[in-house]
């Protein structure tokens, strides 16, 4: 213990290692719309919540090791073997070393070294065995430091690397315990004590609600998606049909506002809430005015390379009717559709590049109006997949597999849709940011049109996002969105063109 002792006086400085280790396609006017973005977009908050990380380890580590420093010459780096087993006391302080600067490539070579000395000490090698686990199996790393720890309840090193590896390993419960009672240890210093609270306040603000409020202009040349006029399609007796009603355009803002909150428990289980509220309002076209309401309720379980979460959720979609609105009326939201389902979701990290994810979910929807209802009512089902690779801290690329199933009362209305996308985010020289994503699916509906055919559509979308990193304004970040769209249909009257510019401002907060 004496040189467990000296050794772990000698630095707190491993810790640091050990913390670290949407696409939306356009629907038809009438279809119901569960916003996609909206729920990409608290994942999005949540997986950025759970990155936060102190940011002061390194002073902690610079610390005590010049409060260690005892002023012996540093080993020579370049013995052999035998030089090192001649001389124990000088491999004793190079594997210390390698513990301490987190250089574990040499820590298990040292170690089998140690062990051959004459009277090695076995805290040292179980301390190393112990770091040796982490980049390995993390709980089974956390098991061996509970292990080091009930042995030696006084030292503060390894409750330290405990800690943080509770709080990597998303068990912020038993982490915090262990932050607090390092806070209160007759032997720690201001910075220190400073390292734990900003562990203990990344916690707490874990159980904090988040906000998030971001706003665009909206410019639509086309929202009622249709061809151009005078589109025409000739039938097999002959017939000729054309597209002559006229394509309907507005300007308008909208904006998204979302609230959400995680509990954790104990062994890694939590729940969680997300809701938002989101608004597109068409000063010259109100009747396409539309606000939709969203709200979930899951329970999940995460660690440090996993996370599953099952979620039951309800989305409320206001509309002022489109093309549908009766002409005289003033148009007003009014209730269109309801829609109640449940989502799965899992993310797994299979190395600390390649993350995968697979979700599923299950929506009935109802519409307010009978009439439409008795056409349109339906089910849906949609099941994904993707796989994202960080090629390092500045760039990442992936790719997506998804498929969606809807079972509307009429087979017209009824159809399926897979889905491949590729998705590219980079961060450039000079603080600018980009995000591009490109997607095609093939729409296949079940029943026959009324021209005779089933309808088949295909549908491209590409997406580009720039942003500067350094430009806000009062906590806004302005982005600037450009999105191409495609649909080439069997049917051309539905075959149409959209491509949008927008500058959109986000907050969290």
């Amino acid at each position: 213990m004496n040189k467990l002792a000296k050794w772990l006086m000698f630095t707190l400085s491993i810790c640091a290692a050990l913390a670290h280790g949407s696409d939306k396609l356009p629907e038809m006017p009438e279809a119901p719309v569960l916003n996609s973005d909206i729920i990409s977009q608290r994942k999005q908050e949540r997986e950025q919540a759970e990155s936060l990380r102190p940011k002061q380890d390194d002073l902690l580590r610079q610390t005590q090791l010049k409060q260690a420093d005892d002023g012996s010459p540093k080993p020579p780096a370049n013995l052999s073997d035998e030089e090192l087993l001649a001389q124990p006391q000088i491999l004793e302080k190079l594997l210390v070393i390698n513990l301490l600067s987190t250089n574990v490539r040499n820590l298990e070579h040292l170690s089998q070294l140690y062990v051959k000395t004459n009277n090695p000490d076995p805290s040292l090698l179980d301390w190393a065995q112990a770091a040796l686990l982490v980049n390995k199996n993390l709980k089974q790393a956390i098991r061996a430091y509970r292990s080091l720890s009930a042995r030696f309840p006084n030292n503060t090193f390894i409750r330290f690397q405990l800690a943080a590896l509770l709080y990597q390993n998303q068990e912020f419960e038993a982490a915090k315990s262990q932050f607090e009672k390092l806070r209160a240890a007759d032997n720690m210093g201001a910075e220190e004590i400073a390292t734990f609270d900003q562990y203990l306040q990344a916690i707490a603000n874990k159980e904090q609600w988040n906000f998030s409020l971001d706003g665009n202009f909206l410019r639509d040349k086309n929202m009622t998606e249709l061809a151009d006029t005078g589109t025409q399609m000739v039938l097999d007796n002959g017939g000729v049909i054309t597209q002559s009603t006229p394509k309907e355009s507005g300007s308008g803002i909208g904006w998204n506002l979302g609230a959400s909150r995680q509990w954790s428990f104990d062994k890694g289980r939590f729940s969680s809430f997300d809701s938002s509220i989101s608004h597109k309002y068409y000063w010259n076209n109100k009747k396409f005015n539309e606000l939709g309401i969203y709200a979930s309720a899951g329970y999940g379980y995460a660690d440090a390379r996993t996370r599953v979460q099952i979620a039951p959720y309800f989305y409320k979609r206001l509309y002022a009717g489109g093309m549908n609105n009766n002409e005289g009326e003033k148009p007003k939201l009014h209730s269109y559709t309801d829609t109640l389902g449940v989502s799965l979701s899992s993310m797994y990290w299979m190395t600390p590049k390649l993350r995968g994810t697979v979700s599923y979910s299950f929506g009935k929807d109802r519409y307010s109006d009978d009439a439409l209802n008795a056409r349109n009512r339906s089910s849906s089902h949609s099941l994904g997949g993707s796989m994202m690779y960080l090629r390092n801290p500045k760039q990442y690329f992936g790719v997506g597999l998804d498929i969606s199933k809807r079972n509307a009362v009429t087979e017209s209305n009824s159809y399926k849709r897979p889905s491949a996308r590729v998705f590219w985010g980079q961060e450039w020289v000079g603080g600018i940011s980009t995000n591009l994503s490109f997607n095609v699916a093939k729409r296949q509906y079940d029943g026959t049109h009324f021209v005779g055919l089933r309808q088949e559509n295909k549908e491209y979308n590409t997406s580009l996002t720039v942003w500067h990193k350094a430009l806000h304004f009062k906590g806004f970040t302005p982005k600037l969105n450009v999105n191409w769209h495609r649909t080439k249909s069997n049917i051309p009257i539905y075959s149409y063109r959209k491509n949008q510019a927008f500058i959109q401002v986000e907050k969290s907060f």
